[in-house]
């Protein structure tokens, strides 16, 4: 009996040898356990407590608010210019601007033109009318002696 006590204390001696941590082993695991608290105590300190959660779920929107705003940005995006369309009807609008100020153009140059052609009839009528009245004062002059002969 005496030696089986021996061998079981041996053999619980191997088992403690083969399975117990060196101080070196001790010293990593101390090191990690200080990492390991450290990490929780910043993770407790940022943690939200009851009352941030409470006044979170007061602020946070509802299925209806949620609801309505899904509708309101259904309007929104109906309503919504895209940049594409815009770009379509600002190119047809200058298109437009350009036809109308070519034929603006267009009528300006005529009518100048055409106020030159007046001004041009114009002094040509006043020239006539001088000749007109000249050659009435001519007829004047020679119809006595048409009346003696």
């Amino acid at each position: 009996m005496g030696q089986k006590k021996a061998k079981t204390i041996a053999d619980l001696y191997d088992f403690m040898q083969k399975n117990m941590a060196t101080k070196q082993e001790l010293a990593g695991l101390k090191k990690d356990m200080t990492a390991t608290k450290t990490q929780f105590d910043i993770v407790a300190r940022n943690m939200a407590t009851k009352e941030d959660i409470g006044v979170m779920k007061k602020d946070m929107a509802t299925k209806d608010d949620i609801t309505v705003l899904s509708g309101r940005i259904g309007v929104i995006e109906s309503n919504y210019v895209r940049e594409k369309d815009f770009a379509k009807f600002r190119d047809k609008t200058l298109t437009r601007l350009d036809d109308i100020k070519t034929v603006v153009d267009k009528l300006d140059i005529e009518n100048k033109a055409g106020n030159k052609g007046l001004v041009r009839v114009s002094d040509n009528i006043e020239k006539h009318n001088i000749r007109i009245t000249a050659n009435r004062r001519d007829i004047d002059q020679i119809k006595p002696h048409f009346k003696m002969a």
